[in-house]
């Protein structure tokens, strides 16, 4: 049984059972060590649609940014952002790689450079499928309303083949 986790002044969740959520657990690897992911759980009310294209979709759609009215905090030993509309209350906890890309979703920078940001400060080495993680994430955290503007991204997982 999920219950919903209500905001205290100082940051930190608590549990109450005066509402249901759904959660989704996701595990998002970025090299080769099991330590080596973005880890955490989404909980909402009900999963939105995909918001449609934008005429225009670059509106600063390379540098993701939180939206203002975004709740910082922490639950357990993760970081935590969250959001209320109506009745609604959106929340995402996330381990603490997780939680540096969280702090580089400010506007001022790229998913390169919050790829590079996280290989150096992981010590995971650099490769093109880093980038392409940490653009998935961002655009689940855009899916669910936690950025200013929709973020769209096109990504392509190829699996590694022997030649024999």
């Amino acid at each position: 049984m999920l219950r919903r986790m209500k905001y205290e002044q100082k940051g930190k969740h608590t549990m109450t059972a005066d509402n249901h959520l759904n959660r989704r657990d996701f595990l998002i690897s970025l090299g080769q060590g099991a330590a080596v992911c973005i880890g955490g759980f989404f909980l909402i009310n009900h999963w939105p649609d995909c918001p449609p294209a934008l005429s225009n979709p670059i509106i600063n759609a390379s540098l993701p940014k939180l939206r203002k009215d975004i709740v910082s905090g922490s639950y357990q030993d993760m970081a935590t952002i969250g959001y209320t509309t109506g009745d609604d209350e959106v929340l995402c906890a996330v381990n603490v790689i997780g939680r540096t890309i969280l702090n580089k979703l400010d506007g001022q920078h790229t998913i390169e450079g919050i790829a590079e940001a996280v290989a150096v400060e992981f010590n995971i080495p650099e490769y093109e499928p880093l980038n392409a993680k940490i653009a998935y994430f961002v655009a689940q955290l855009g899916m669910i309303g936690f950025l200013c503007d929709p973020f769209y991204a096109t990504i392509y997982f190829e699996s590694e083949t022997t030649h024999a």
